[in-house]
Formats: C-alpha cells, structure tokens, sequence
C-alpha cells in the first residue's frame, strides 16, 4: 500500500503543469493606409506565467502582427517579443511608416525595422540590429 501511495505522489508531482496566459496588445500606428483614419497593430502571444516567456507554437517562434482596415498581415520570424511604433511620413506618400521591435533570442540583441504600406503590401525599408540593455 505504501508503495502504491509512493508511486502515486510520484506521478503527481512529477507531472508538470505550465500556467499559460494569453497576452493580447495592440498599438495606434496613426494612419498607415492613407485613408485619413488612424490604424492600430494587434499581436497575441502565449507566455508562460512562471518565467514570463514567449511560448513558441512552431520551432521558429513567428508573430503575426494583424492589422485594421484590412490591412495585410506581417509576419516577423525568430522573436520572443514586438513592439510597434509610428513614425512620420518617412518617404514622402502621405502616410505613416512604422517601426518594428523585435527581442531576439540571441542574448540582448534586438533586431529594429522599418515598414512602409504601399500599393496594399508592406514593405521593410531599412532593418539593424541593436544592442538592449535594461536600466
């Protein structure tokens, strides 16, 4: 009997439960599509509760970033993280551009670009990797 309950709390504690939470953001990126109506960028990703990391679905850790106004999604492989930001109309089509920050998985690199909407496609303008630190 007494193995029996030994084997049993075995199991029990053996057997590991990750505490999974979803974390929906979303970012006002002004307007993207030159409708003269501000737009916004959604992500959702799972983290784990008790470390606080990404949960990757796929071995490539890829975020989908949706967008209002049907607006084409992009896609932004190997990140653990993104944060989205406007900037102005950076070359000249009446339209915000925005920035794209992506935590790497690479120690404290991050890789930063620069995504322009135009003719109903997205795209990357410039791309470089910076170093994050936490102050």
């Amino acid at each position: 009997m007494k193995f029996r309950l030994l084997i049993l709390c075995l199991v029990i504690l053996g057997c590991e439960t990750k505490r999974m939470e979803t974390v929906d953001k979303k970012f006002s990126i002004g307007n993207i599509n030159n409708y003269k109506e501000n737009d916004t960028a959604f992500i959702s990703l799972k983290r784990n509760m008790e470390t606080d990391e990404m949960e990757c679905g796929e071995n490539n850790c890829l975020i989908n970033i949706e967008f209002t106004e049907n607006i084409p999604k992009i896609s932004i492989d190997q990140s653990l993280g993104i944060y989205i930001s406007k900037t102005g109309d950076l070359n000249d089509d009446k339209a915000n551009e925005i920035i794209i920050f992506s935590r790497t998985n690479e120690g404290s690199w991050n890789n930063i670009s620069v995504w322009s909407f135009k003719g109903r496609k997205w795209n990357e303008m410039a791309k470089t990797r910076a170093l994050y630190q936490k102050i």
